[in-house]
């Protein structure tokens, strides 16, 4: 077991992430906008889907998100057809979103329910997912007793709900950073908060190494979006030390 104490706050970190609202109205996408977007392997991925519009439009809209975020972030303009987000295939990190040619780049995509949102980083490992602000029908589940006890402890019940949706977000933001999503189960890491201190304990001596060996610091941010709480993790990578160290702050 590692006890980490993260840095945590309220604020959204715009210049890293884009959000779109789908509605509930399933439009149909134009072959011209999908050329125009997604890369050949893309479209492969996309079709792919085709019994499942929704998750199509997910997928798409969760590409172009990213797309969009890289394009800013690149001093020379590149098409969006040119830049090719694929999916590692080979477990522990099946899933997970990589630019392709890209050392640096870490992206992370969140989609359920109306909501989609990408996020990117080039100076860290990064996670974003949402939780619509709700009582939670698998608290045993998905937290721990000690887990379930802190948020107890440190609440009073009007608070539970949202801090719960918090937590809950929180860890799989922190999972999606280290690549990993649930493939390692979900008390791989536990989320210890209260209202002034965030500790992120890991459980699992893989999740373990991979901090020890290339990890330096948690970031953690959240906001409020709707009726949805978004959080953010970024790992700051020991090679990012000096300016780029400064900006994690």
């Amino acid at each position: 077991m590692k006890v980490i104490r993260a840095s945590f706050a309220q604020k959204a970190i715009i210049d890293r992430l884009r959000i779109i609202k789908l509605g509930r109205e399933l439009t149909t996408l134009s072959p011209v906008e999908l050329n125009l977007h997604l890369t050949t392997p893309e479209l492969e991925l996309f079709n792919r889907l085709s019994k499942n519009p929704r998750r199509q439009r997910q997928f798409y809209y969760g590409r172009l998100l990213c797309k969009e975020l890289l394009i800013s972030t690149q001093s020379t303009v590149q098409k969006m057809n040119e830049i090719n987000i694929i999916n590692e295939e080979e477990l522990p990190f099946k899933g997970r979103p990589i630019l392709e040619g890209s050392a640096n780049a870490s992206i992370s995509i969140s989609h359920e329910d109306e909501l989609v949102v990408g996020a990117i980083s080039m100076d860290s490992f990064i996670g974003v997912d949402y939780c619509k602000i709700r009582q939670l029908p698998v608290m045993n589940a998905v937290f721990s007793k000690y887990e379930l006890k802190v948020l107890n402890d440190a609440y009073d019940p009007a608070e539970r709900e949202f801090t719960s949706c918090l937590m809950w977000s929180i860890k799989e933001a922190v999972l999606k950073a280290f690549g990993v999503g649930f493939h390692y189960g979900f008390q791989a890491i536990e989320i210890l908060m209260t209202p002034d201190e965030l500790d992120i304990v890991l459980n699992d001596d893989r999740l373990i190494e991979m901090y020890d060996s290339n990890m330096l610091k948690i970031d953690i941010s959240y906001f409020t979006y709707e009726d949805y709480v978004i959080s953010t993790c970024r790992l700051m990578k020991k090679e990012q030390i000096g300016d780029n160290a400064k900006s994690f702050a």
